[in-house]
């Protein structure tokens, strides 16, 4: 068990000890706040910016009683990143060669999550780095109550990521050698608690000098120092190895090694209450970064309000301006004769400022009515620019009107609006990629620490995968030695209780394109699966009235289908199955009815073709007895034509005969096929409803 106790023996070398741990704590201070102070105020301003307070204060003082309106887009922006996170929580996946061992030991990750309440903690951190590209997460140990001797492992929101500061040698996760946690409480509580000698000086030396702490209160600090020292380790036969050192002739190899640790010092003002070593190689302090900057000195990382602050400001100066000058223009003046108010000046005075019922003039001849000049403000031109600046938005951050639920195109199918809502993800992946990284590591951190913390057998609260939460008796230590040579990865995804919405989501599709006599598998599965539905019991039953008499078995009742059921249920299919082949067979006399009905049109159009011949034939008789009158006797030209005429009309009859008899008989014959068609179908109904 760790021991968060300060340390006992000589007092004054006690004393010694506490004062070289404070001047060091002093130079860490100063050191990290140096590096830090830029990045640190930058992360200030963008967080008050984010909130509201984007007007400079020197602006503001020249402006007096002018409008400084907010019109705040950019916090619409990070909401749209962060919420995406809420919605679909991103949790610590543990995974090993010994799968009991991995369910098991998520079960016990999920179980620290849930009593550290991490997922507001991994949000706050998150929220930090999209706003002003930094945020922390903390990993301590403390007693589970006042009434415990046993510790627990607690994830830590940072609220202000001011709160810490890391090592600024470190690059990655996991490479910081030392780092502080901070918040300030009630001196006079503290100085009750741990005695008045919390804010003395350390050998005159003031631990704090440069910070800002308000009045009244006291630095509480916790104060994280990785060790390093050369132990020799021992390998043994079987492949295991340790830092104890076992009987001679029981390993096969031995070799000095880095060993780190991590010593925890805990601070309020000067004075040292407590102090633990956990037996870990990393400082339990994770930062979660936002985008890496190389502009300003000092300004080393930033989020989403560094790109979108210039283009906010200028949004705020149209409003306001718009609203100056719709506050500062005058109201519209009448154009109106002096004898056409004569007697009423009064009236007419007040009607700007006290909106009579009527109105009252003299009519004068040659003077039109009293009207009102149009004096309205122009502020198309602001509307205009302030449009243009808030499309700017959105060609900054990648995220266009559909990712912030605007639905341009209400014809468009779910997935397109879907894939459409998405394509913003990509302009802010790398705040979730850093973010998943993060979340990784606080895994990384937790495991090691399981058998540190805990190190007896106690009861541990643990979370099943379905969300169920319970208490189990065991002794994580002798667990987590019995899978330490087990490859443990940890990873980011989602969280059950987006697996689980999907899950059901994607059961609900399924069962949409089920046919009756398979949705009862469906429900078994929400019955005796332990689904997790909203309104559980109202859907199965709503879900077995769809399902036809006698389908379904009650899992409870046990047994089959009853058998009468079963033998209407196949005799129904059966039935079914001949009413699909009779369709079959009618459809395909439709369809030979529709191609005689399409030759007896091609008759019809052969019809009009003799009669257009014939029209023809006239026309050409016609021509023939005009040109006959100056070549040729007009008798011969006519018994010519008649001739001619006598020709093609016995044609025509003849072709006309013989599509007329081919017409009969293919009609003869369609009918005799259509009637025995017909025939055989209600023959085989008739047996079938036999």
């Amino acid at each position: 068990m760790v021991d968060y106790e300060p340390k006992t023996g000589d007092t004054e070398n006690k004393a010694h000890e506490e004062a070289e741990l404070a001047r060091e704590l002093n130079k860490r201070l100063t050191e990290m706040q140096s590096y830090w102070s830029a990045q640190y105020t930058q992360i200030g301003d963008d967080l008050a910016f984010k909130c509201g307070s984007q007007w400079p204060e020197d602006i503001k003082k020249l402006r007096k009683k002018r409008p400084t309106i907010v019109l705040n887009e950019t916090d619409t922006y990070i909401r749209r990143i962060v919420n995406s996170i809420r919605l679909n929580p991103f949790g610590i996946n543990v995974t090993c060669e010994d799968q009991k061992a991995s369910e098991f030991l998520k079960s016990v990750i999920k179980g620290i999550e849930y009593q550290s309440n991490a997922q507001h903690a991994y949000e706050t951190a998150f929220d930090h780095a999209v706003t002003g590209g930094l945020g922390f997460i903390v990993v301590t140990t403390d007693y589970a109550s006042d009434d415990d001797l046993e510790q627990v492992i607690k994830i830590v929101k940072v609220s202000n990521p001011r709160q810490v500061m890391i090592d600024p040698s470190a690059e990655s996760h996991g490479d910081a050698r030392f780092g502080i946690f901070y918040s300030t409480i009630d001196k006079e509580y503290a100085e009750e608690v741990h005695g008045e000698d919390i804010d003395k000086l350390v050998n005159g030396l003031d631990v704090y000098s440069g910070f800002d702490i308000p009045s009244g209160s006291i630095a509480d600090i916790l104060y994280f120092k990785l060790e390093s020292e050369r132990k020799p380790k021992y390998w043994m036969e079987d492949g295991s190895s340790s830092f104890e050192k076992p009987m001679i002739g029981t390993y096969k190899a031995m070799r000095e090694v880095i060993k780190n640790s991590v010593c925890v010092y805990h601070f309020i003002g000067s004075k040292l209450i407590g102090e633990t070593k956990l037996d870990i190689d990393q400082i339990p302090i994770i930062p979660v970064y936002g985008m890496t900057v190389y502009e300003t000195p000092g300004i080393y990382y930033a989020g989403m309000v560094k790109d979108l602050r210039p283009a906010q400001q200028l949004i705020n100066y149209y409003v306001s301006s718009e609203a100056e000058l719709i506050a500062s223009a005058p109201k519209n003046p009448w154009v109106i004769a002096n004898s056409q108010i004569q007697g009423q000046e009064g009236k007419w005075a007040k009607s700007g400022s006290e909106p009579p019922a009527y109105l009252s003039y003299n009519a004068v001849a040659g003077i039109e009515k009293p009207s009102r000049e149009n004096n309205s403000v122009q502020t198309a031109s602001l509307i205009q620019a302030k449009a243009v600046i808030q499309g700017d938005f959105a060609r900054i951050t990648g995220m266009f009107d559909p990712q912030l639920g605007i639905d341009q195109n209400a014809n468009q199918s779910g997935v397109a609006l879907q894939i459409r809502g998405n394509n913003g993800d990509v302009a802010s992946a790398q705040y979730t990629e850093n973010y998943a990284d993060s979340i990784a590591q606080v895994g990384k951190i937790i495991v090691k620490l399981i058998p540190v913390v805990y190190d007896s057998s106690r009861p541990i609260s643990v979370v099943s995968e379905d969300g169920k939460v319970s208490k189990v008796y065991v002794d994580l230590s002798e667990i987590m030695k019995q899978i330490t040579d087990v490859n443990v990865t940890v990873s980011s995804g989602p969280a059950y209780e987006s697996k689980r919405k999907e899950g059901l989501n994607t059961l609900l599709q399924i069962g949409q394109m089920l046919p009756d006599q398979q949705k009862t598998a469906l429900l078994d599965l929400i019955v005796d699966g332990g689904l997790e539905v909203p309104n559980k019991t109202a859907v199965v039953e709503r879900l077995r009235k769809l399902l036809p008499p006698g389908l379904y078995v009650d899992p409870k009742a046990g047994g089959a289908i009853d058998p009468a059921a079963k033998q209407a249920l196949d005799l129904a299919s059966q039935t079914i199955q001949e009413q699909q082949t009779a369709l079959e067979q009618a459809t395909k006399v439709i369809n030979q009815l529709q191609n005689a009905v399409m030759e007896l049109q091609v008759d019809s159009k052969n019809n009009l073709l003799i009669e257009e011949m014939k029209s023809k034939t006239s026309i050409a008789v016609a021509m023939i007895k005009e040109q006959g009158s100056n070549e040729r006797n007009q008798a011969d030209i006519q018994a010519q034509a008649a001739t001619d005429l006598a020709k093609l009309v016995a044609e025509g009859e003849d072709n006309n005969a013989k599509l007329v008899m081919q017409k009969s008989i293919h009609e003869d014959k369609l009918i005799v096929d259509a009637i025995k068609t017909a025939q055989q179908t209600q023959e085989k109904l008739m047996m079938g409803g036999m």
